[in-house]
């Protein structure tokens, strides 16, 4: 019980030890390294056995550097403890109490520039960017900006990936590099069904409908290394592109797609506008389950639709990852068998001339061609494995 009790103390830069609330039963201290009062209680324990607790009022900091000899290593550090020559002394007043204190400032310290950041909850979104970005507007690439609103307003929700995809490999390294070229166009959700993607400025998906078809899927793969490659690696694979930069150009420009045929990542991180496979696409595209009002767990979809789109796409991903394409039918008896046994609903198939509200969507005609050419290479496969 007492674990559920024990509170670490508020981090405070000045503190006070407390004094000890059970008498101390060892006392071997030099009176020298504590203050007056503790001297003393220490000097009065020794002398009657150790059985006074030690009084304690010294001062100290939760931030100092433990001395070198208390160090891991077999060789004490050299810590060479000197004043950073960037830094200079500031005042600060706190705004409840009126005292002022002195800061160290690092006048050299990095300044990130970000898009900005809400919760889910928060009612607003932000229809500017943030003060600090304004500022420097002037000094962005207009050709790069212009071209970032255009993207925008055809779509208004993309992952970094998918954004940075319509953009070659050395362009989409100077937009990174700018640090505000995103923030002037964008923002982003810490939570939700939007989480981590780049939206665009005054867009608010939770009042459109239209915007579950960008809400974000993500699966971990435990087998992907999370360890980034060494400088050494990567300046021998930018030395080795131009040979085959074509083949790289293209896989990097469809690797936020999933077709369910290609594996084009290790990792998968989708937006539903993104998925291509024809019984995904059907799924997302269904207008029979649907929420009147967007909520923060699955967004549009009722909770058995988008765990159902979550299953199938789960299944589609780490089946090509082991090393074979799933079929649809696998994947209807995975979602039948998850509800109990019961027939899995399947959703109405569009019909001809129906509005199809996903970007880049085929047409229906085109999508059943696409779905029956799919078929007729799985049976050929079939074919030729059973020969």
């Amino acid at each position: 019980m007492n674990i559920h009790k024990f509170r670490i103390p508020e981090e405070k830069e000045e503190y006070i030890v407390p004094s000890l609330e059970q008498p101390s039963t060892n006392v071997d201290l030099d009176p020298q390294l504590l203050d007056t009062t503790a001297s003393a209680s220490a000097s009065q324990a020794a002398t009657t056995g150790g059985t006074e607790p030690i009084a304690s009022g010294s001062r100290s900091n939760l931030r100092m550097f433990p001395p070198p000899i208390f160090s891991r290593q077999a060789i004490p550090l050299n810590y060479g403890y000197k004043a950073n020559p960037a830094s200079v002394v500031s005042t600060i007043v706190d705004e409840e109490t009126g005292e002022e204190r002195k800061r160290m400032i690092n006048r050299m310290r990095w300044k990130g520039y970000g898009p900005a950041s809400i919760a889910y909850a928060d009612e607003k979104v932000p229809d500017a960017p943030p003060s600090s970005v304004e500022s420097l507007r002037n000094s962005a690439d207009e050709k790069f900006l212009v071209r970032l609103q255009a993207l925008f307003v055809d779509r208004p929700i993309w992952t970094r990936m998918s954004l940075m995809n319509q953009f070659t490999a050395n362009e989409a390294r100077d937009i990174l590099n700018s640090k505000i070229l995103l923030p002037l166009v964008c923002y982003v959700f810490q939570d939700g069904p939007w989480r981590d993607t780049l939206i665009r400025l005054k867009y608010d998906p939770r009042k459109d409908r239209e915007a579950r078809f960008y809400q974000r899927l993500y699966f971990r793969n435990a087998n992907h290394p999370i360890e980034r490659p060494s400088v050494a690696t990567r300046r021998q694979e930018r030395a080795s592109k131009p040979a085959d930069q074509g083949e790289k150009d293209g896989d990097r420009k469809t690797s936020h797609v999933f077709d369910g045929i290609t594996l084009t990542k290790e990792t998968a991180a989708f937006q539903l506008c993104d998925i291509t496979d024809p019984m995904l696409k059907e799924m997302i595209e269904g207008t029979d389950d649907l929420r009147d009002v967007c909520e923060e767990r699955d967004g549009w979809y009722s909770a058995l639709a988008f765990e159902q789109i979550k299953t199938v796409l789960r299944h589609k991903f780490f089946s090509l990852l082991e090393g074979y394409q799933a079929s649809d039918e696998d994947c209807w008896a995975i979602l039948e068998s998850g509800n109990g046994g019961r027939k899995a609903v399947r959703p109405h198939r569009l019909q001809p001339r129906k509005h199809n509200m996903a970007k880049g969507a085929l047409r229906p005609e085109d999508a059943a061609a696409v779905r029956l050419q799919a078929t007729l290479d799985r049976n050929a496969r079939k074919n030729l494995t059973q020969r």
